[in-house]
């Protein structure tokens, strides 16, 4: 059985990175797999198994010139199911399918809740709806990567193949990498707290930056690593320098992992409007680490409401969510009760789900 993976390329991303820890797995049970793509780079092209094929549509195509390519690619391959992932991508590799005449099964991956992307749009959220409700029950299936974004998409677009399948996670593979350093400082700080995602407004870095701030003036000689890009870098590094925090903020860049920075941190902060289920969130459960953040329906379910992690009750309150962090360092969560938890999103578990879709 033949399956293949769309995604544009190889940057680092959740999706990205969802998608190679499938890949590994199917080809660990047999499955002939392989990638399509619109460009093909990207810092996570490295870590594909050798024996994985990657097709690509171009040498630079973006996606609003990869249509005709994918369906010519879909026709000529006729893989039995081809697997995307985000809302814009989903649609348009279902269309592409269709248009080519269904040649394969297509499995639309669903991550976000995408409230916080239309929120303030008028007309937008009609259209943004309506084609889900037309295009999604096209798929063979659509798989809600968490319980409330399943709620959340049955409520909006009434969907019948809908199912819910974690994302899987290589538990020996995290616990390894996070022994070996990858990342380009010689020398982490003694004492820090880990933020990783994208610098953009859906992850809400203003709170993340306040509340260091608010902390730091009560706390000495702590670091704030952050991980990741984004158009909200400037905004930060400037409200550093400006409040005189700026020795204390260490800016990473994009890194291909974060294990070995979650295995050292002190906690792991996550400060987001919207997640389905925060990646950074399941890898620290996985390295026994706690977890500050945000009350997102995304961490509110990975944490349990707030049973193995603390969870704040506000997203603009940066004093209280700084009094969190305190807390937090002073009573962290037993590792045991966040590892058994994180067991629940093992490689090994959510390999027996996709499989059952396959099939």
């Amino acid at each position: 059985m033949t399956v293949s993976f769309f995604i544009p390329e190889f940057e680092v991303g959740g999706i990205q990175r969802v998608f190679i820890n499938l890949s590994r797995m199917l080809v660990k049970r047999g499955y002939d797999v392989n990638f399509i793509v619109c460009r093909k780079k990207g810092a996570l092209l490295n870590e594909l198994e050798r024996n994985i094929n990657v097709y690509s549509l171009g040498k630079n195509k973006r996606l609003r010139n990869s249509f005709m390519p994918l369906m010519k690619v879909l026709k000529a391959q006729r893989p039995d199911y081809v697997i995307t992932g985000s809302d814009v991508h989903n649609k348009f590799v279902i269309l592409a399918n269709l248009l080519a005449g269904k040649p394969t099964r297509v499995i639309a991956t669903h991550h976000n809740y995408f409230d916080e992307d239309i929120k303030g749009k008028t007309f937008y959220p009609f259209v943004y709806f309506n084609l889900m409700r037309i295009l999604y029950p096209l798929a063979h299936k659509v798989v809600v990567v968490s319980d409330g974004l399943k709620k959340y998409l049955n409520e909006r677009c009434r969907l019948n193949n809908l199912v819910r399948i974690y994302n899987p996670f290589d538990v020996d593979e995290i616990s390894e990498k996070s022994q070996v350093s990858n990342i380009k400082l010689k020398v982490l700080p003694d004492k820090y707290f880990l933020f990783a995602g994208r610098l953009s407004s859906v992850k809400n870095v203003s709170l993340l930056i306040r509340a260091f701030d608010a902390f730091c003036k009560k706390n000495e000689n702590y670091k704030l690593v952050i991980a990741g890009s984004g158009g909200e870098r400037d905004m930060l590094e400037q409200y550093g320098k400006i409040n005189n925090i700026a020795d204390s903020l260490i800016f990473l860049g994009d890194v291909s992992h974060c294990y070995y920075l979650i295995k050292h941190a002190k906690l792991v902060l996550s400060t987001s409007f919207s997640e389905a289920l925060p990646s950074i969130v399941i890898e620290s459960l996985m390295l026994g680490k706690t977890v500050v953040s945000t009350p997102n329906n995304g961490a509110k379910e990975v944490l349990k409401n707030g049973d193995l992690g603390y969870l704040s009750e506000s997203f603009v309150d940066s004093d209280s969510f700084a009094q969190l962090i305190e807390l937090a360092i002073k009573k962290p969560i037993d590792s045991a009760k966040l590892q058994e938890r994180a067991n629940e999103f093992n490689f090994e578990k959510i390999a027996g789900e996709y499989i059952r879709v396959l099939n």
